[in-house]
């Protein structure tokens, strides 16, 4: 039998080492944690700069008009067809660095005609053009773990030599996914009648 005076320090001792081994662990999770928030807080504030930045480009450009007929009939093919804008749509999110095939990318593309508020009297900038022109919309959706391939596929669609307009961009922290955020963007393009 060991001795009551070796016993209690074997029994201080082990105290000392919990107390020592919580302190230890507190030290390390709050280290993962701060890195963590600060990692966050330079994302959030990356994110507002670059916020910024657009809404001052909207600001600049708020009284710029769409393209006249005349500009936007060089850019517009005669006939629609549904397979040839189905690819080249593919090719450009392709050539963006998105992946088609990814499962964790959960890649959508729809292609569809533009919805009736388009050809309405009233309340869409495109109203005037849908007289003239047939609209479809193509929703591009996918999950990345880099804004910039929403803005590498914004910008080839406006490279190619047909006329593509941006109708929305929406993006969120996606926590369903091992990738940090879902974006989606709506291009409209325009067909002669």
């Amino acid at each position: 039998m060991l001795s009551k005076k070796f016993s209690d320090m074997i029994f201080i001792g082990v105290i000392i080492l919990i107390i020592v081994g919580v302190f230890v662990m507190r030290i390390v999770i709050l280290n993962v944690y701060d890195s963590d928030i600060e990692r966050f807080e330079n994302e959030i504030l990356d994110l507002e700069a670059e916020i910024a930045r657009d809404a001052r480009l909207i600001v600049d450009n708020r009284h710029d008009q769409l393209p006249s007929m005349e500009e936007m009939a060089e850019r517009v093919p005669t006939t629609f067809n549904f397979e040839r804008l189905e690819d080249l749509v593919y090719g450009m999110v392709s050539f963006s660095g998105i992946h088609l095939h990814d499962s964790e990318t959960d890649l959508f593309i729809g292609i569809g005609n533009a919805p009736a508020a388009f050809t309405t009297p009233s309340g869409n900038a495109f109203n005037r053009v849908a007289q003239d022109f047939d609209i479809y919309r193509i929703t591009i959706s996918f999950n990345t773990n880099d804004l910039d391939d929403a803005r590498a596929l914004i910008e080839n669609f406006d490279s190619v030599p047909q006329l593509f307009a941006v109708q929305s961009v929406e993006f969120y922290q996606d926590n369903s996914s091992s990738l940090e955020y879902y974006v989606e963007i709506v291009f409209v393009t325009f067909y002669q009648k």
